[in-house]
């Protein structure tokens, strides 16, 4: 694996850009409603 000048190969430079990507407001509503029933199986769960 080659670095370039940031320390970051280009695999972890892809990664990072697809992790700031916009989001549409679908995709917002989504992962949030997953989280509140994944919040909420933890407390059912103990």
């Amino acid at each position: 694996m080659t670095k370039n000048n940031n320390g970051f190969t280009e695999e972890d430079e892809e990664r990072i850009r697809k992790a700031f990507e916009h989001k549409d407001w679908n995709e917002i509503k989504t992962e949030n409603s997953w989280l509140v029933f994944k919040v909420m199986g933890e407390f059912v769960m103990g």
